[in-house]
């Protein structure tokens, strides 16, 4: 195993280098001192981990710049001078760092990153993945099945496979968002956009969101909904929960009751399908839950 250190690309090189002594000592010595950008992508670098040839998804960062320093890989962010980050998707990605002067100014450098592999010693979630693509992904309404939202049965299946009662093709979307008058056009031709970068929500209607990932198992026995550790792998009614906030996904609004949602279970996700559902607090099994699917673009 090796490492590169990317610090610029100049004709598609690595250039390495490092920071110059002189200014390091400013820094140090003089806390009032003010930094530029140029000055701290100088004294900052980002090391990619490589496995045979290969840019694995681990990086290590660092920076020797006095001013008070953050580093953001897309979707963690730490204060922490020197540090490794988990990188969660293959593909072109840009890590940032930041500095605040003493005037309260914030300057930021960036450093592009290809990772070309996900490695067995550095294990994340597939699931990043196949909702994130290399970074950004779409997803639109899913007719496959005929409804691609309405309600169903509570814990009523798995992989996608839940006891559905009611529901409507996306022809029909408008319609719902009409009737439970939701304020965006989440019409049936709407899409949302999920980038890793910032892990934000774009919708085509113009409405923007966040969202966060929660992979904690849950399953149902005897009817009734376990997380965690309990949850049976065979017997999953969701692989985890989506948060989305803000505007949130597409038409997120619960069946009958008009309810705004931003929790979702993930009921199954792979790269080209989506079902999330929802269910109020306190739902035994075969109570009603709302559900939505999705495909990738």
């Amino acid at each position: 195993m090796k490492k590169i250190s990317i610090m610029a690309l100049v004709l598609g090189s690595v250039v390495f280098t490092s920071c110059n002594p002189a200014q390091e000592d400013t820094y140090k010595n003089d806390n009032q001192a003010t930094i530029t950008a140029e000055q701290l992508k100088n004294c900052s670098s980002v090391t990619v981990e490589q496995e045979n040839g290969q840019n694995v998804n681990y990086i290590f960062v660092k920076s020797t710049a006095a001013a008070p320093i953050q580093w953001n890989n897309g979707v963690e962010t730490s204060a922490n001078p020197a540090g490794e980050f988990l990188m969660l998707v293959t593909g072109q990605q840009t890590v940032t760092v930041s500095a605040m002067n003493p005037d309260g100014s914030v300057v930021k450098a960036e450093f592009p990153v290809n990772i070309e592999k996900l490695s067995d010693r550095h294990p994340v979630d597939p699931h990043w993945g196949m909702l994130c693509g290399t970074m950004t992904k779409d997803w639109v309404w899913d007719d496959s099945q005929g409804a691609c939202w309405g309600n169903c049965g509570n814990y009523s299946g798995t992989d996608g496979n839940i006891g559905t009662w009611w529901g409507v093709p996306s022809s029909e979307i408008a319609g719902q968002v009409d009737n439970y008058g939701y304020h965006l056009n989440d019409t049936g031709d709407a899409t949302m956009t999920f980038s890793l970068a910032g892990t934000q929500i774009t919708k085509s209607t113009g409405g923007k969101g966040m969202f966060s990932f929660d992979f904690t198992p849950a399953g149902y026995v005897d009817n009734n909904g376990v997380k965690g550790e309990d949850a049976d792998p065979t017997n999953l009614w969701a692989i985890g929960q989506l948060k989305a906030t803000g505007d949130g996904i597409l038409f997120p609004v619960q069946i009958n009751t008009g309810t705004v949602v931003t929790q979702f279970n993930v009921n199954y996700m792979d790269e080209d399908r989506m079902v999330l559902t929802y269910a109020s607090d306190g739902t035994g099994g075969w109570g009603e839950a709302t559900y939505w699917r999705f495909r990738a673009k």
